[in-house]
This record gives C-alpha cells, structure tokens and sequence, in this order.
C-alpha cells in the first residue's frame, strides 16, 4: 500500500460497505443512542478520535485530566503562592508518595502473608496431624 499523501481538506468522504451501514444505522437508532448524537458524521468523528487516541502519540500523551474539590484547588494554589512549586510538582508530589505509602502497604501485606504461610507450614511439619480430624 503507497503511502498516504498530506490532508489538505477538511471534507473527507467515507463510504462503508453495507454490512457497517446497517451496524451504524442500527446502533444510531437505538433510543439509548439518539440523544447523545446529532449525525452520522458526529459518530464517525468520536469513532475516528477514539482511533488516533489509541493509535498515535499526542503532545499531552502526559497529561491525565484529574477533577479537583474547590477547597483543595484553593489549597494548592495558596501553596503555590507561598512558593511551594507549581500546582503540577504539587500534585505530581502528592501522588507520587501516595503510591509509595500504597506500594509499601502491600509489600508489608504480602511480607506477613508470606510469613503466616510459613508458620502454617511449619506447623503441618511438627504436628503431623494439624487439621486433620
């Protein structure tokens, strides 16, 4: 296949074969549907940007959007002017130790698992007869 040459219009026409024709009819007009979009070419819109989401880079491929409560954006930004760092170190900060004291929290749980496992164990080595009736 020849590679694709530069996009130069922004009116593209697609013709899908009749098989997803009727799937997108279909799917267009179930009443769940109906009332999130308003054409066939919005879907194929939303169906494209979930593509190129998937499939290529993006310059904010870094950036996870995050819903803040008004009092803690009005903390962070009260830490940012008193000179603290941007609210993204903050943020970023935060967590970053969340996870660590996360991470740690199951490594102890997986530590005393392993170790009651081992008592356990033992015992069924020393008491030949532990747990059976």
């Amino acid at each position: 296949m020849a590679p694709l040459g530069p996009l130069t219009t922004n009116r593209l026409t697609v013709r899908l074969d009749p098989e997803r024709a009727a799937r997108l009819e279909y799917w267009a007009t179930d009443e769940d549907n109906a009332v999130k979009i308003k054409s066939y070419n919005q879907i194929l819109q939303n169906a494209l940007d979930e593509y190129l989401d998937r499939n290529t880079a993006s310059s904010t491929e870094g950036a996870i959007p995050i819903t803040i409560p008004g009092l803690v954006r009005d903390k962070l930004h009260d830490l940012k002017g008193k000179g603290f760092g941007s609210i993204d170190h903050l943020v970023s900060e935060a967590i970053e130790k969340y996870a660590m004291a996360k991470l740690k929290d199951e490594k102890e749980y997986q530590f005393l698992s392993n170790e009651v496992g081992t008592m356990t164990n033992r015992r069924k080595m020393i008491f030949s007869d532990y747990g059976s009736d």
